[in-house]
């Protein structure tokens, strides 16, 4: 593994991210020479320090610092040169390329005087530092004139068995009995919100078991060492623990439900105070884990005799690390992911990647990405981009590798996939609202219109709601186009987005009338109590505004015209329904609306205007005809029914034998709906002994025998008996 590759292990461990950034733009800057010489003068330029100071700061000689930047002399000590880049300043990939150019062993994390150096130079420690360090460890000091003693040098990683310790170090062998690592999530999906941490569990030659730990966070890290008595005990109070926290809670549930609902004020009141008071009193009850050895950092712990054993746990670690970024480069694990990001010329942006887990042999991965320009970007891969999005290419790189772009096999800005393609859309719909939901509780790198997001996802909630009556979900088609309406009065409905408004409570209506909900009512009479602000609307909108207007009368109007004691409110209702589609255009694509409200005042005025009566059912009956309505299911019954209805009052109220023609188109109507299952059979079959009944008491009354018998013929093939009239 690359010097840089273990640096980035380190900075994963310990959470610093903005450190790794740091190391990849240094990187993209970085063009050194291989030559000793020109790199340690491009060295002393960047650092901008004087060939006097790097020989006062290193302790070595004016005279011999000169020779060797210059390459007059050569030496065999390896201190010498890290000690004139610990004066220059140089972190630790310049330190590496310095010993490396000079032909020298580079520093090694498996040889713990080296490690120590390390350290040192991550922590940009000087030269008197880092000596103090390695007094602590009992391994000689940095060399740096003649006089002071020499130190070995291993360019390798031993194993921690085999780990040569300092001159005054006494050392135990110890037999590895269990070991664990693991790396688990915070609260995100980036790789700086993991923790890492392992332990190994040793016997020594007397028989006495330790635990060693080591434990990485983003905020700190510990480096432990356990008796075997005293793990025990500490696993006893970590059950404890765990217990008090829980009666706490449970104590003081009311509390966190008040504050939960109340979200957290500016200032704390007395109650959340208390509250703090109770818990900080109710944890200091608890007595801390007595421990052998603890240390804060790995250069603390290099005084220990269990060292090799944190070096060996560091090791570990670093390959759980490996493994979870691993995991990370793919959704697959998660499911779904949203993130915000902003990288260089990209600028900012919001994400989302899901993996289609329903159907995971198709491989697919459906991204969304939204810009601050408010561009929308939908694809669809069959491999995982979303670390890429997280993190930008250079970023990504360092962590993953070189990655080529992905093949995009979606890669539009426009959700408008229709046919057997409509899936994609109903996928990307879905994906929007969680967006949504995520950048309005999270915000992102820059300031969204809110607004025209929460337009938008009414517009998704209410093509999802469609979706789930689709497949017969009607509960959920009503909470999603609920929800739809709390977020319309979020912007301000019913005074502005009106007629959204209003088409949703039409569907929230029609859904819950069709499963015979009597909340229904309420929806139909909030729309109707509307109809005022509806009608002063214009263009389009009073169009949309008077439908759903029309639709809420119509709906009264069949209440009511089925009850006799409602024959006049009927009346009302269709005179209303009908002076709203002729003078605010309303519904003038709904030709079904159209349709219902001419036949049915064509229905309530037949006593009152015969003529008008039967204009009214010849401009129905148009309609139908000219818009096909007689194939659409919701309305292909009421078209014979409308068919029936003319034909009976031309015969019993003008006496016109036009009726034979109507009567027959509606037979006609009906013997095709047998078997296309645009109507249910039951229906078709007692529409068709009623109306054709009333057809052949016409032909019989006319004198048509010869007709009558083929009618009884053709519909008894059917199963259709026709009632004999009335003598």
């Amino acid at each position: 593994m690359t010097q840089d590759r273990q640096e980035i292990l380190r900075l994963l461990k310990y959470g610093r991210g903005e450190e790794v950034r740091a190391l990849v733009e240094e990187r993209k800057r970085q063009n050194y020479p291989n030559e000793f010489v020109p790199f340690m003068d491009q060295m002393i330029r960047e650092h901008k320090v004087s060939r006097k100071n790097v020989a006062v700061r290193s302790g070595l000689s004016q005279d011999y610092v000169y020779k060797l930047l210059r390459g007059d002399k050569h030496t065999d000590e390896r201190d010498y040169i890290l000690a004139m880049c610990f004066a220059i300043g140089m972190n630790l990939a310049q330190t590496q390329h310095a010993l490396s150019s000079y032909g020298m062993p580079l520093l090694s994390e498996g040889d713990i005087r080296s490690h120590i150096i390390i350290l040192a130079i991550e922590d940009g420690a000087g030269i008197d530092e880092l000596n103090q360090m390695l007094e602590k460890a009992n391994y000689p000091l940095l060399k740096t004139s003649p006089d002071m003693p020499s130190a070995a040098i291993s360019s390798t990683a031993p194993s921690p068995k085999s780990i040569e310790p300092g001159p005054a170090r006494k050392s135990r062998e110890f037999e590895e009995i269990d070991s664990f690592t693991e790396g688990h999530r915070n609260d995100g999906n980036a790789p700086f919100d993991y923790d890492y941490q392992g332990w190994i569990k040793v016997r020594d030659e007397e028989g006495n078991v330790y635990q060693v730990e080591a434990v990485y966070q983003s905020e700190a890290c510990s480096f432990i060492v356990f008796t075997e008595e005293q793990r025990k005990a500490a696993e006893q109070l970590m059950e404890l623990r765990a217990q008090k926290e829980k009666e706490f809670y449970e104590a003081h549930k009311d509390v966190l439900d008040r504050l939960e609902n109340a979200g957290i004020p500016d200032k704390p009141n007395q109650e959340m105070l208390d509250y703090f008071d109770a818990f900080l009193e109710m944890n200091s009850s608890i007595p801390v884990a007595d421990m052998l050895e603890r240390y804060e950092t790995l250069e603390e712990a290099a005084q220990s005799e269990f060292f090799p054993l944190f070096l060996e746990l560091e090791k570990r670690t670093d390959k759980k690390v490996l493994e979870v970024m691993k995991k990370l480069d793919d959704t697959r694990e998660y499911g779904m992911r949203v993130g915000n990001a902003w990288h260089g010329k990209e600028g900012p942006k919001i994400y989302i990647e899901a993996f289609n887990d329903e159907q995971p042999e198709r491989r697919e991965y459906y991204q969304i990405v939204e810009y601050q320009d408010g561009k929308t970007r939908y694809t669809c891969t069959h491999e995982s981009c979303f670390m890429q999005l997280e993190m930008g290419q250079d970023l990504y790189e360092v962590y993953f590798g070189e990655k080529r772009e992905p093949e995009y096999f979606i890669d539009t800005d426009k959700n408008e996939f229709k046919g057997e393609q409509f899936r994609y859309r109903v996928i990307f719909n879905r994906l929007k609202m969680i967006m949504h939901d995520y950048v309005m509780k999270n915000g992102g790198f820059f300031q969204l219109d809110m607004n025209r997001i929460r337009e938008e996802k009414v517009e998704l909630l209410v093509e999802e709601g469609v979706q789930q009556n689709l497949m017969d979900h009607e509960e959920e088609a009503v909470r999603f186009f609920k929800e739809a309406i709390q977020v319309l009065e979020s912007l301000g409905a019913p005074k502005r987005k009106l007629p959204s408004y209003l088409c949703t409570c039409f569907k929230i209506a029609m859904t819950l009338d069709h499963m015979g909900n009597p909340e229904a009512q309420n929806w139909w009479n909030r729309m109707v109590s509307l109809k005022d602000k509806a009608l002063k609307l214009e263009g389009k909108d009073l169009g949309i505004a008077a439908s759903c207007i029309v639709e809420a009368v119509m709906r009264d109007y069949r209440k009511s015209r089925w009850r006799d004691s409602d024959e006049k409110q009927a009346k009302k209702d269709i005179e209303e329904a009908l002076y709203l589609i002729e003078h605010y255009q309303a519904a003038s694509d709904d030709w079904i609306t159209q349709f219902e409200v001419r036949s049915g005042h064509a229905f309530m005025i037949e006593e009152d205007d015969l003529e008008e009566s039967l204009r009214e059912y010849r401009r129905a009956l148009t309609i139908a005809r000219n818009h096909h309505l007689d194939q659409v299911p919701q309305c292909a019954e009421a078209v014979s029914v409308v068919y029936n209805n003319y034909a009976w009052v031309l015969w019993n109220k003008c006496g016109s034998e036009e009726a034979i023609l109507h009567y027959g188109r509606a037979v006609d109507l009906l013997e095709s709906y047998l078997f296309s299952g645009i109507v249910e059979r039951e229906t078709v079959l007692k529409q068709l002994k009623h109306m054709g009944s009333a057809l052949n008491n016409i032909y019989i009354a006319t004198s048509r025998p010869s007709e009558s018998k083929r009618l009884k013929e053709r519909l008894a093939e059917n199963g259709v008996t026709l009632d004999e009239p009335e003598r």
